[in-house]
């Protein structure tokens, strides 16, 4: 009975986070009408005489309670865990294979930083050089980093380093913050990378002292004292890398610069280096604590001597000229990487948990779609769209997904579908889900009218009639895609 309550509770689970329906009520309450007949068919024998009866009785109460407790507790918290977070619903929902990966990485995470802070106490007893004792320390931090940003073999890694930087002359590296592993992103470059960070990080009982040894710099310190510890580490060769945003990034944008960094690099007169991160906020989101798999890139860009004034006179004007010059360059990043197959996993993942049929044909439908990289490749960046039959809306996302600039609308008659596709983690303002009759609807003044796979289904007078209706709504230069059936060869069907 506790797997029948289980399947039936789930069933309102599942039922809940694909169509966004909050009915989980009516399903507990089948479960409490089942339970008070089993209860009154087999518990009443606790009123027996005969002990064995007694004992069955008793024995039935205790595991219905179980049952009962396990299944409208438990069984929801584990479901709610691996489909939402604190800000709703997850972007992709936890997977067994990610779980596993991001038990590894934590223990080896905190292992890692508890051996680095004993391997630290002992070097601070040996009586040998310090500056040799901090190089070989900041060597093997720099292996570890490397060695746990790369344990997780899934998630592709790519540095980008075309002007063949090799750290060796001291700079202010300055990058964009998008979660917990930027830190260790920028120390597997070069052991000769010391980071800003702050206090909670600084004074952390698993890791802090590791930092402390390594010679971070304490944000807290002070802007004066700060220089005065930057310099001396210049001199010794290292090059400090600081956040200007100040804090994470949850959507992977850029956001304002602070002239701390820009300050410090006049102050010290050493260059500014930035390097940009791309990725990392899908494979860990500012409000989770749980790997995802996904493509980090770390591309290095060339050296900015403040000194020449390519990006104005005053620190003001050379903070917010690199900004601009930063989220130019990260667009650049985006455009190259952020293609329909990096965004295929994301649709595939929000159809994750709907039923084991909707899961396997969002699978192979997107496949054999080849991702939509076609319709992505020949639909304008910028447009107003309307998508005729768009069923589960696998298009519709794809094409949002790779340019924040269209204007998206699914019409599609079957609400069903239209439901399940306004019930998903990466749905934005930019897509507008509707349910209706093409034939029947008005549509709005688009861009472009795609017809794919639909036609088929109506009579050639209604196959007109609304290529017809999709024209007298094209605007100037707008473009209809129809791809249909051929039947002709209906027999390779």
């Amino acid at each position: 009975m506790g797997i029948d309550y289980s399947i039936f509770v789930m069933r309102g689970l599942i039922q809940g986070y694909k169509y966004g329906l909050k009915d989980l009520s009516s399903y507990k309450v089948s479960v409490l009408l089942s339970v008070l007949t089993t209860i009154l068919g087999i518990g009443v024998l606790i009123f027996a005489k005969h002990p064995a009866l007694r004992s069955i009785a008793i024995m039935s109460i205790i595991g219905i309670a179980t049952v009962v407790f396990i299944t409208f507790t438990i069984l929801p918290g584990i479901f709610s865990w691996l489909v939402t977070y604190k800000k709703g619903l997850r972007n992709r929902p936890v997977t067994f294979l990610d779980f596993i990966f991001s038990i590894i990485s934590l223990f080896v995470f905190i292992g890692g930083a508890l051996l680095m802070g004993l391997f630290a106490l002992i070097l601070e007893i040996i009586p040998a050089n310090r500056l040799k004792k901090k190089w070989l320390f900041h060597v093997i931090f720099s292996k570890l980093t490397w060695f746990l940003i790369y344990l997780n073999f899934l998630s592709p890694k790519k540095i980008i380093n075309p002007h063949k930087e090799d750290f060796k002359k001291p700079a202010i590296i300055i990058a964009n913050h998008q979660s917990h592993i930027d830190l260790m992103l920028m120390m597997l470059l070069n052991p000769r990378i010391l980071i800003v960070t702050n206090s909670r990080n600084y004074y952390h009982p698993v890791h802090g002292k590791a930092i402390r040894y390594a010679d971070f710099l304490p944000h807290d310190a002070g802007y004066e004292k700060l220089t005065e510890m930057a310099a001396q580490k210049v001199k010794e060769g290292y090059s400090i890398m600081i956040f200007p945003e100040g804090h994470r990034s949850d959507t992977g944008e850029i956001r304002r610069f602070h002239k701390g960094a820009f300050q410090l690099a006049h102050d010290l007169k050493i260059d500014v280096l930035p390097i940009i991160i791309h990725g990392q906020n899908q494979c860990l989101k500012k409000s989770e604590f749980f790997l995802k798999r996904g493509t980090v890139v770390t591309t290095i860009l060339p050296r900015i001597d403040l000194s020449k004034n390519e990006f104005g006179e005053t620190i003001k004007e050379q903070t917010k000229g690199i900004q601009a010059y930063f989220k130019d360059e990260y667009a650049k990043v985006q455009s190259q990487f952020e293609t329909p197959g990096y965004f295929s996993d994301y649709i595939k993942k929000n159809y994750l948990y709907k039923g084991p049929v909707l899961e396997w044909y969002t699978k192979i439908k997107i496949r054999l779609e080849k991702n939509y990289a076609f319709f992505d490749e020949i639909v304008p960046k910028k447009a107003r769209i309307t998508d005729l039959g768009c069923g589960y809306g696998y298009l519709d996302y794809m094409l949002s997904l790779t340019s924040a600039e269209r204007l998206i609308t699914g019409i599609d008659y079957d609400h069903d579908k239209i439901k399940i596709a306004q019930n998903c983690a990466i749905k934005n303002d930019q897509i507008t889900f509707t349910a209706g009759n093409i034939i029947k609807l008005d549509f709005n003044e688009s861009d472009v009218f795609i017809l794919n796979d639909v036609l088929h289904y109506m009579p050639i007078n209604l196959q007109i009639q609304t290529i017809e209706k999709c024209i007298a709504k094209l605007t100037t230069k707008g473009m209809i895609i129809i791809r249909d059936a051929d039947k002709s060869l209906q027999k390779r069907h």
